[in-house]
């Protein structure tokens, strides 16, 4: 009885010279609402479509409603890095809070050592897709503070009238007591 052993790997190879190299090409796909580790987040997909690194990339992403100029999401990411041939699904973190639907525009920059791309591109979170995603994520429920305050204040104006209005009722009797006393 013999034993017989395979063995395969891959070794990766960066090559270095000192012909200029061209200008990356990096498209930005379809954004879309997902979710990782049950955080709602906005997925832009960046993809490389030129065979070389893009070092010391930085990203700046942000997320207007459509037809507005107040941010709604905003991030910056620096010290990136992207593979040739590759997409790079990058996540605009939201945080705690629920997606709302609605139609966005995106607008991203993204710089690696001498080259600027900008990227503008509308998109649309559907109502179903907010549900699906909100229903399993971790939102932070905030409390209306106003809400309740209002309420307390309502009910002791209310406790207040009845006193009033007990008290009025008690002088009325003790007045017909009196009357009927003195007749």
């Amino acid at each position: 009885m013999a034993i017989k052993n395979q063995y395969a790997y891959s070794v990766a190879v960066v090559l270095h010279g000192d012909h200029a190299l061209t200008k990356n090409k990096l498209t930005l796909g379809k954004i879309d609402a997902t979710q990782n580790n049950g955080y709602n987040q906005i997925s832009l997909p960046l993809q490389n479509r030129t065979a070389a690194f893009l070092n010391q990339v930085k990203t700046d992403v942000q997320i207007y409603r459509r037809g507005s100029n107040k941010v709604r999401y905003k991030q910056v990411n620096e010290h990136g890095q992207m593979a040739p041939n590759s997409v790079y699904a990058l996540p605009l973190r939201v945080g705690r809070d629920a997606l709302k639907p609605g139609q966005y525009t995106a607008k991203l920059a993204v710089k690696s050592k001498k080259q600027h791309w900008t990227f503008t591109k509308d998109f649309e979170i559907t109502r179903d897709r907010a549900n699906q995603l909100n229903k399993t994520a971790v939102i932070e429920h905030h409390t209306n503070w106003g809400l309740w305050i209002s309420l307390g204040l309502l009910v002791i104006l209310l406790l207040l009238i009845a006193w009033y209005i007990h008290r009025k009722q008690l002088k009325i009797k003790r007045l017909e007591e009196r009357l009927k006393d003195k007749s």
